[in-house]
């Protein structure tokens, strides 16, 4: 089988799973947070927007749930402006305090939210 290049690329998808990397994804950066502006309804045809919303916009985190995910809604002045898909597993979400430790002070609302955080105590 290895002999044989045909063979072992038509049996690649058997040993490899190919995965779609989700559209609700978020990026952490030194000015601020690039996410989803609103997490869509099941099969909804609307283009996914992404935002980015620098870390003195931010006024308020507030946990809610969304199409059965946990996510955390960004709230600015001007209201609810991005979302963060936050059914990640563990390790990621003591990273990403840990990160933020270190770029926003203590006092900055997603510092108080996720230091108030039970299971990333």
């Amino acid at each position: 089988m290895i002999r044989n290049p045909i063979i072992l690329t038509l049996l690649t998808p058997l040993f490899f799973k190919f995965t779609k990397v989700s559209d609700y994804y978020f990026e952490v950066t030194f000015d601020g947070i690039k996410t989803v502006r609103k997490v869509l309804e099941h099969g909804s045809k609307e283009l996914v927007t992404r935002v980015f919303v620098k870390w003195k916009d931010i006024t308020g985190i507030e946990k809610k749930m969304v199409n059965n995910r946990e996510v955390l809604i960004i709230l600015t002045p001007d209201g609810a402006t991005g979302t963060l898909i936050w059914d990640i597993d563990l390790g990621k979400k003591k990273a990403i305090k840990q990160l933020l430790n270190g770029l926003i002070n203590n006092k900055h609302p997603l510092r108080v939210f996720l230091d108030n955080e039970k299971e990333l105590k």
